[in-house]
């Protein structure tokens, strides 16, 4: 487990080994995608469940959350799925 990115707008993550594993080379994806799953989520309810995904060369990633608030994710789930792009 590590630090998130500084740019990301997500207050708690939570991942697999796998998933932190990968965020190591790919927090500059994370950010992005967290952005970009904001921007989609405006507007939604509190208890709404959004989830983004995302290809990548070696396979898919997504993010999921319910109702953000306040311009960040309060939490997400990272998924990683390798080879299925």
């Amino acid at each position: 487990m590590g630090p998130l990115p500084p740019t990301a707008p997500i207050t708690t993550l939570l991942a697999t080994d796998d998933g932190w594993d990968w965020l190591v080379e790919h927090g500059g994806d994370l950010a992005a995608g967290g952005q970009r799953l904001l921007a989609a989520a405006a507007g939604a309810a509190p208890d709404q469940w959004m989830t983004a995904v995302f290809c990548w060369a070696r396979g898919r990633w997504s993010l999921s959350t319910r109702g953000p608030a306040d311009f960040t994710v309060g939490a997400a789930v990272l998924e990683v799925d390798f080879g299925r792009a």
